[in-house]
């Protein structure tokens, strides 16, 4: 039951997250009808990083692997950005004709971010510490 609560959660809050993120950078953009592609990277990367997170949240000690996925995903998504970018700048030549399609993907991954980011705090704080075995004195150590 805690880990659908969790999951509910963090689906919940990030769409909620990124929705917002992603309304503040299409209006710094003056964004057109090309942004409901943000809109739309919003539930893909939620689910994509709730099966993520919901797979680390299983290991031994959750915390630290929680932590491991987070870091890894905001890193391919910086990755994902810049070759986008990169990509983009070299289809249309020059900055000032690429700068378009930047802010298209500023927005959708700005977006994504704070996904990751809301669903990684969700998780971190329902993840419950590793249990202390008690060993009353008969663990490898103990003498006689």
């Amino acid at each position: 039951m805690r880990l659908v609560v969790t999951i509910v959660l963090a689906l919940i809050l990030s769409w909620l997250g990124g929705s917002a993120a992603a309304t503040l950078i299409a209006d710094w953009a003056r964004g057109d009808e090309s942004f409901i592609l943000a809109f739309m990277a919003i539930p893909l990367a939620g689910l994509g990083a709730a099966v993520l997170f919901l797979v680390a949240s299983t290991r031994p000690v959750p915390a630290r692997a929680i932590n491991r996925v987070a870091f890894v995903t905001f890193a391919l998504l910086v990755l994902l950005f810049a070759a986008l970018s990169v990509f983009e700048l070299f289809v249309n030549g020059t900055l000032a004709s690429a700068w378009r399609g930047v802010q298209l993907y500023v927005g959708i991954f700005g977006s994504s971010a704070v996904v990751v980011l809301v669903q990684w705090l969700v998780f971190r704080w329902r993840s419950r510490p590793a249990p202390v075995p008690m060993l009353f004195g008969r663990g490898p150590g103990a003498t006689v």
